[in-house]
C-alpha cells in the first residue's frame, strides 16, 4: 500500500475508518501517543502497521520521491 500512495500515477487515495481507528484521546481530541498501535508506529516508522501510519509514511514517501499532488478522502465508518 505506500508504494501506491507514492506512485504519482495515483491521484486520489480514500479510505474509511472506524472511531477507533483514529486513536484520539476523548477528553482532549488529539491523537493518543500512548495507544499500542500509535506507540508501534512511532517506534518503527519504516513498516508502520495503523492505518494512519500507512498513509502518513505512505504521503512521505510519494513527497521524497516525487512530490506529486494528491487528494485523500477520509471518512469516518
Amino acid at each position: 500500500m505506500l508504494e501506491a500512495i507514492a506512485d504519482p500515477r495515483h491521484k486520489i487515495v480514500t479510505l474509511t475508518i472506524s472511531e477507533v481507528g483514529y486513536h484520539l484521546d476523548a477528553r482532549t481530541g488529539q491523537l493518543e501517543i500512548a495507544s499500542p498501535e500509535i506507540v508501534a508506529d512511532l517506534a518503527d516508522a519504516v513498516a508502520p502497521t495503523s492505518p494512519l501510519g500507512q498513509l502518513a509514511h505512505g504521503l512521505m514517501l510519494r513527497h521524497t520521491q516525487n512530490g506529486a499532488p494528491i487528494t485523500v478522502l477520509s471518512g469516518r465508518g
